[in-house]
């Protein structure tokens, strides 16, 4: 590898001297590290721009976004400065690996030969070394040897589990302060900091104490009762074996404890001697305090509790899904009206009325209408109150502005627009402006009439092949009778 790390860094300093007087796009990385390579980088991706009569590395759709990301350059220019900086981070990352990797190989081309391989300590396991083997003066091997752990003289293993076994002496106890009356768990380690065992644990009584010193409290006589544990030290192929005796109880109890034990031992004794009656007597009192007791019989008053909360928390989320509805339909109903809306305001205008009377006179037919029992619609009744404005003093333009407000639409604000433009400017021609939207209002009404048939046909269908298995199995089951002679 290290040939290939040298050959990568001495094509990379040809190439820095050969783009030496480069030129390459202003702008490219200037303020990154790959502005250093962007010399080699250019000079690097024009030979191959050159070479292939087309851009390299560059896709139909990179080249569409780069016109219209810098559309003030040619061609060939964005192209380039695209490619260059592109191959300007190649280059800094292969350049820097490749002189990592020189860098960290060096080492084993100064290593010296090695006539012994280091053990890791006792205790530390086998390791793997890989090393490389030259047979005469020419052939050579890779070979992977493995070095078992550094066994313990008899003085040091002797020495060592003395050391372990004085640890553990005080470790085992965990939170109690004798082993003579242990009444909190015990602490059982694996392995102890500083030496080399592996430690196992066996109990002599795992109905008390299990093997990971856990007390089973409840099972403890109150008398308390001794228990050994023993642990088997291995190092290597020795072994070496540690006893801790334990004289267990089951701890001290807490005054509800004994309270309830109480209250059970006098329960006990009432119930004596009514093994015959139907029912079980209760004691009165203990200690000359009067006892009360109440049966307590599960309930489920909690989930009356939480089906209604869990109804309001639906409901809560419901209605601005309702709301979001409302909105959804009172839009598309403006959208539904807005062809009708402009072309009897392009019919009114065209009689020759301006822009404020044609609204009052679309109010008026509305009011008309309205009071012979049809209904309200919206856009109408937003003109109404634009129209009121106007009567109350608000200016005209300002009043147009606040009904495309209020509708919310695009459709109307586009119309507002052309009126005040009309206005603002007085330009002629806004007849013809509107006619146009109008003729442009009724084509998306076709477009989205179409669209509403074709989700009607797709709510449809389901239903439809519901009635079409129902027929079936009307069809099929009395034919499948008929055929059995039922």
């Amino acid at each position: 590898m290290l040939i290939i790390y040298l050959v990568i860094l001495f094509l990379a300093v040809a190439v820095f001297f050969l783009s030496r007087k480069a030129r390459p796009p202003e702008g490219c990385g200037e303020d990154s590290l790959t502005r250093y390579f962007n010399r080699p980088a250019f000079f690097c991706y024009r030979l191959l721009y050159e070479k292939k009569k087309k851009p390299p590395f560059v896709s139909a759709s990179v080249k569409k976004q780069l016109e219209i990301l810098m559309p003030e350059q040619d061609e060939e220019e964005r192209i380039l400065f695209y490619g260059t900086q592109k191959l300007a981070a190649v280059l800094l990352f292969v350049v820097t690996g490749a002189f990592l990797g020189t860098v960290f190989s060096l080492p084993e081309i100064f290593s010296q030969p090695v006539t012994q391989l280091e053990r890791q300590e006792s205790g530390g396991g086998k390791k793997e070394v890989v090393l490389g083997v030259t047979i005469g003066e020419s052939d050579s091997e890779s070979l992977t040897v493995t070095v078992d752990e550094r066994k313990l003289t008899d003085s040091e293993f002797e020495e060592m589990l003395t050391y372990t076994k004085d640890k553990l002496d005080t470790l085992v106890l965990g939170e109690n302060e004798s082993a003579q009356a242990v009444t909190e768990d015990l602490y059982l380690p694996a392995a102890v900091s500083g030496s080399p065992f592996r430690i196992q644990w066996e109990s002599s009584n795992y109905q008390l104490v299990d093997g990971e010193g856990k007390l089973k409290t409840e099972e403890i006589p109150e008398e308390g009762e001794m228990v050994v544990l023993t642990a088997v030290l291995t190092c290597g192929e020795r072994k070496g074996v540690y006893s801790f005796q334990a004289h267990v109880y089951p701890g001290e109890k807490g005054e509800e404890q004994i309270r309830k034990e109480a209250l059970l031992e006098e329960v006990r004794k009432a119930a004596d001697g009514s093994e015959t009656l139907s029912y079980q007597p209760l004691p009165e009192q203990m200690d000359g305090k009067k006892l009360i007791f109440q049966e307590q019989k599960e309930h489920n008053s909690v989930y009356f509790f939480l089906l209604p909360v869990a109804l309001a928390m639906v409901m809560f989320v419901q209605k601005d899904r309702e709301l979001a509805k409302k909105m959804e339909q009172r839009n598309r109903k403006l959208l539904l009206s807005y062809p009708a809306f402009i072309s009897r305001l392009v019919l009114l205008m065209g009689t020759g009325l301006p822009v404020r009377p044609s609204c009052y006179r679309l109010v008026s037919l509305y009011q008309e209408r309205k009071r012979q029992g049809e209904g309200e619609k919206e856009v109408y009744e937003l003109l109404t109150k634009a129209c009121m404005e106007m009567e109350g003093g608000t200016a005209e333009m300002q009043a147009y502005e606040q009904f495309g407000k209020r509708c919310g639409l695009m459709r109307y604000r586009k119309c507002v627009s052309l009126i005040n433009q009309n206005l603002r400017k007085g330009t002629d021609g806004l007849l013809d402006a509107l006619l146009r939207e109008a003729q442009e209002a009724f084509e998306e009404q076709k477009a989205e009439a179409k669209k509403l048939g074709e989700e009607a046909q797709t709510k449809l269908l389901l239903p439809m092949i519901l009635m079409l298995l129902i027929i079936m199995i009307m069809i099929l089951v009395p034919a499948c009778f008929s055929f059995g002679g039922i």
